[in-house]
């Protein structure tokens, strides 16, 4: 029963409902590479600050999960846009995704209900406030300066 819970929380619908609340929370663009670096540490926000508690349970080899999130993002990304939940627009040579009005009302609702989304919403407060004033450059040279020591960390 528990493997069958991880594949749901790494399938796309999953991924794009706390993609959605990252955007929710961000009020802000976001790149996809930053929502699939929000994501993961809302997650596993410990490998972001080891004083920190991770949302997820801590698995061996967690961080192998951080390189497929770009395809799962992309994936999440597409449903979302899809449904109309979310927004997107060209700048610099980039594309920044943000909360559409229909997103935004499903979100609200969803966090006042839901045990889960409130504790994510925790999460990736602290996500945010750690990567706030970090370019993409920066945050991309966190995690390829950290991610080997995230898999030595852990224990099943």
């Amino acid at each position: 029963m528990e493997n069958q819970r991880v594949k749901v929380l790494d399938g796309a619908v999953e991924v794009s409902l706390r993609a959605l609340c990252i955007l929710y929370e961000n009020r802000a663009p976001m790149t996809k590479d930053r929502i699939a670096a929000y994501d993961y540490f809302s997650l596993y926000s410990k490998d972001m600050n080891s004083s920190l508690d991770n949302l997820m349970s801590e698995i061996q080899l967690h961080s192998t999960s951080y390189v497929g999130e770009i395809q799962t993002i992309t994936k999440a990304i597409s449903i979302l846009s899809s449904r109309d939940l979310i927004t997107f627009e060209l700048s610099n040579g980039a594309v920044y995704y943000e909360i559409s009005e229909i997103g935004d009302s499903l979100v609200g609702s969803l966090s006042e209900r839901n045990d889960y989304a409130q504790k994510l919403f925790k999460h990736i407060k602290v996500v945010k406030e750690f990567f706030n004033d970090f370019s993409e450059e920066q945050m991309s040279e966190f995690v390829k300066t950290h991610i080997s020591n995230w898999s030595e960390e852990a224990t099943i």
